[in-house]
């Protein structure tokens, strides 16, 4: 069985090369253009990361902020991964109680409202 992943050129540079050599996971390409509310600058960014779903090990290869004719190239490939630049292990306490924070801290945001009556 052949595991597959992305090769991803950032300006026609190499930025990494992303998969993982186990039999379930996933592998991530997001590109993204936030403007967020109150705010004037637009942030244009690329995320490649993924989930190794055997160990429930949460991984990151890059995360770049991107500008105007920036060119993303994608290729998918079999071989020749990159180790991943961070690992996050479900099983790691502070990582699982950051998660919950920053969950809390968002519906905190969005009920606030409700939370105030």
């Amino acid at each position: 069985m052949l595991n597959y992943g992305f090769e991803v050129e950032l300006n026609s540079e190499h930025l990494c090369t992303a998969g993982i050599d186990t039999q379930h996971y996933v592998i991530t390409c997001i590109l993204s253009s936030i403007m967020r509310k109150d705010e004037e600058t637009q942030e244009i960014g690329i995320v490649i990361g993924g989930l190794n779903s055997v160990t429930n090990d949460s991984l990151e290869w890059s995360n770049k902020l991107l500008g105007m004719g920036d060119v993303i190239t994608i290729k998918v490939v079999d071989k020749n991964f990159d180790p991943p630049l961070k690992m996050n292990t479900s099983s790691d306490k502070d990582f699982i109680l950051n998660q919950k924070i920053k969950y809390y801290y968002r519906l905190k945001e969005e009920l606030k409202e409700y939370l105030d009556r």
